[in-house]
Parts: structure tokens; sequence; C-alpha cells
């Protein structure tokens, strides 16, 4: 899910929740999209790749497990403002 949380414009704050919905806890993972934005800055999550607007990141040391029904949030700052949500968001 995405969120744009503090938009001025020119810029942004959003987040993506991943959301364990499964029975067994997730142990590291992986989150894949597509944005018409650019992202910045950013927290919770390591940047593996960025090219062509489409990003990979994986979890930090310290979130890596997920249990079921909890959830981590990545944050980033991303231009321009007033986004449309990311598409193709995988996570595995």
């Amino acid at each position: 899910m995405f969120a744009d949380t503090d938009d001025w414009g020119s810029g942004f704050t959003g987040y993506l929740t991943i959301k364990n919905t499964g029975k067994t806890s997730i142990t590291s993972w992986k989150l894949t999209f597509d944005a018409k934005f650019t992202v910045g800055t950013y927290w919770n999550a390591v940047l593996v790749s960025s090219s062509a607007k489409l990003y990979v990141m994986t979890n930090e040391t310290w979130n890596g497990g997920i249990a079921p029904g909890a959830s981590v949030q990545v944050g980033f700052n991303g231009a321009p403002g007033k986004p449309a949500a990311p598409t193709n968001v995988v996570c595995r």
C-alpha cells in the first residue's frame, strides 16, 4: 500500500507498506516497483538498483523478519509532488 504523507508540490514523502498476509514469518524481503517519480532519500530499506524508474529494494539487517499479520514501512522522499502510486509493486 502506498501513502503520500507530506507533499510540497515539487516533492513528497511517501511510504510503501509491506504486510505479511501469510501464516509463516518472512525472514527477508525484496521489494520491486515502477514509479513515475524519482526516489531521493529513503529509509528502512537498502536500495539495490534503480533504472528507468524501476526500483529494487531489500530489507535492512534489522527489519527482514515480518511475523504473520505484521508489516514494515519503507519510506522515501521523491519528486515531483502529487505522485501517481507506484505500479507493478511486488514483494517476495
